[in-house]
């Protein structure tokens, strides 16, 4: 049996995710400043993997310096966030680590960019319904 949203996979024990008032778990974006090098997004997704911590969305973009890059990461806060974060500051390429808790709205322009849907505020699998109920399709061509 899969482990539920906010379970551990291993244990099936709760982790600690804080839903919102609709039984939502919070979205927030944390924003890093890294050095522009490669292998620096492998590091840091690298880590984001051996805590078992899903990444919701993921944009990578350049500063005025072009040593550096900016990371935004799309992620669930939950208990377990404080914990990556602070691995994340022990991580050489990390220079700077910001939150913002407006969660995938910072993607909405990247998603407007890209001719597709901006991410769902919702759960992953919920799609708007359209007025005869069906689920709209909310596929977009790339």
């Amino acid at each position: 049996m899969p482990p539920k949203p906010c379970e551990s996979p291993t244990t099936m024990q709760p982790t600690g995710c804080e839903p919102d008032t609709d039984g939502r778990a919070t979205q927030v974006v944390l924003r890093l400043l890294v050095r522009n090098h490669p292998g620096v997004m492998s590091h840091v997704c690298g880590l984001f993997h051996r805590r078992l911590f899903n990444v919701d969305g993921i944009a990578c973009l350049p500063t005025a310096d072009p040593s550096r890059s900016a990371v935004l990461l799309l992620v669930r806060e939950d208990a377990r966030l404080e914990q990556v974060v602070r691995q994340l500051a022990k991580l050489t390429d990390v220079l700077d680590i910001g939150r913002d808790p407006v969660g995938g709205n910072a993607f909405a322009p990247v998603a407007v960019a890209l001719r597709c849907p901006p991410p769902l505020e919702r759960g992953a699998d919920e799609r708007p319904a359209t007025a005869d109920g069906d689920r709209e399709d909310m596929g977009g061509d790339l």
